[in-house]
């Protein structure tokens, strides 16, 4: 008896110690930024971020920076920019076949041709007024029914990934690379003023000739169908569909 009552003695002992020791672990600190809009931010690390591929440095910023519910970031850019349901409907813009195909998985559900994209052809946009259509992945943000482009189907750009790319050529603030990675982890629209612009969607025509439309890529940026395509189209449309185009 005497030694049971020794033994438990030493493990209430060591139990209050292990106790003690955990509470008196320093946390570590981790030092806000703001970002646009008054958010409150970790700061990014590590603090440079040259020399690493996009993916690397948004994952990078994701681990080391917790969201305003004290739950880390995702660190993987694909989990988060677009939606990875293969049953979903999404949209697929060919930028150089100047079609939209309404796609569910891999299977072809409609396909709209002659659309219209910026005047300055597609590739990656580097500025607000370069007229270039952006390639990449988005989402559809909003939906505007009273546009006077007929109807507009707002996207999600720039995204996480343009974002990124920006940054690492300096063209965007800390601030704004911050604000934006943080919209697209919340499921908000992300800054449409930053240097890189916005207001990016596919749209209708409006009141515009369709003999222009049809002849030449007249948009600044957006990818244009008639009003009739665009009617047609909207039967599929949701917040949150995946879009990509390439």
């Amino acid at each position: 008896m005497l030694r049971i009552g020794l033994l438990l003695r030493f493990c209430l002992v060591l139990s209050l110690s292990l106790l003690l020791w955990s509470c008196a672990v320093k946390q570590p600190v981790v030092e806000p930024t703001t970002a646009g809009g008054g958010v409150v931010l970790a700061k990014k690390c590590p603090p440079n971020l040259s020399g690493l591929t996009q993916q690397q440095a948004t994952g990078y910023f994701l681990s080391c920076n917790p969201g305003r519910d004290g739950t880390p970031f995702i660190d993987d850019l694909a989990n988060f920019n677009v939606p990875r349901d293969h049953q979903s409907v999404w949209l697929l813009i060919d930028t150089q076949k100047l079609q939209l195909e309404v796609k569910r998985g891999e299977q072809t559900l409609a396909v709209f041709s002659n659309i219209a994209i910026g005047q300055s052809g597609a590739g990656i946009k580097s500025r607000r007024g370069d007229n270039i259509t952006p390639l990449g992945e988005y989402k559809i943000g909003w939906i505007n029914d009273q546009s006077q482009f007929h109807v507009f189907y707002g996207l999600t750009y720039p995204s996480a990934e343009n974002a990124t790319e920006a940054f690492s050529k300096g063209l965007i603030s800390d601030n704004e690379y911050q604000a934006i990675l943080y919209a697209h982890l919340h499921g908000q629209i992300p800054p449409q003023n930053t240097v890189l612009g916005g207001q990016v969607g596919v749209h209708g025509l409006g009141r515009s000739d369709e003999k222009i439309h049809r002849s030449m890529n007249w948009t600044h940026g957006c990818v244009a169908l008639t009003n009739s395509q665009v009617d047609e189209l909207d039967h599929w449309i949701v917040e949150g569909m995946r879009v990509k185009i390439k």
